[in-house]
């Protein structure tokens, strides 16, 4: 079901949630900067629900709505059995060399292994400049 998830209806879904992995603070910031800019994409990603009211999958997200404000449309799935949650997330993420292959980089595994480090460079200059 895709529904309009206002900061209200976020509330609402995250009440019963008593049982999930530790919250991170700077996931649910980097998803509310994302949607207060209008950076938010929605991708088809669904919010799962169990049939005990419990989050699944979706409370950074859902928590974000709140932090920013700022309402998304998603897919909710409502009704799922409470024991399939160590079933969710548990693909093969994308590796920086997946991604540069998908966008036809030559090479790609090798150009993501010379970009990482560089980029974790950056990262840690940027945040010795800033901060």
């Amino acid at each position: 079901m895709q529904l309009h998830v206002t900061p209200e209806i976020a509330d609402q879904l995250l009440a019963p949630n008593l049982r999930n992995r530790p919250l991170s603070i700077s996931k649910v910031k980097e998803y509310a900067g994302q949607m207060r800019n209008g950076d938010w994409k929605y991708n088809g990603e669904s919010i799962k629900i169990s049939s005990d009211g419990i989050i699944l999958d979706g409370q950074h997200r859902l928590q974000a709505v709140i932090m920013s404000k700022s309402p998304i449309v998603s897919e909710i799935i409502y009704n799922l059995p409470s024991d399939s949650f160590d079933t969710i997330d548990v693909g093969k993420q994308r590796s920086g060399g997946d991604i540069f292959a998908i966008n036809g980089v030559q090479y790609a595994n090798r150009t993501a292994a010379l970009v990482n480090p560089l980029y974790a460079l950056m990262s840690w200059l940027f945040l010795c400049v800033s901060g």
